[in-house]
């Protein structure tokens, strides 16, 4: 489940939810969460990320597409 916007000509924004496979602590995940922005800032120019942790979550995988 991911969001990606522009909030305006400077700022460009994803939010998304992410599976994991293991149930990590917290500061395991914050260590996650850095790799994951330093990547979205270098290859995509995205400069706000929010990251929803999900472990074990019975919900449809299924893609939505929003036009």
């Amino acid at each position: 489940h991911v969001h990606v916007w522009c909030l305006n000509d400077d700022e460009l924004h994803l939010e998304a939810h992410l599976d994991l496979q293991e149930d990590i602590s917290i500061t395991q995940f914050n260590i996650v969460l850095k790799q994951i922005e330093e990547i979205l800032k270098k290859e995509f120019e995205i400069n706000h990320v929010t990251i929803q942790p999900e472990f074990n979550k019975i919900d449809s995988k299924d893609v939505i597409v929003q036009d």
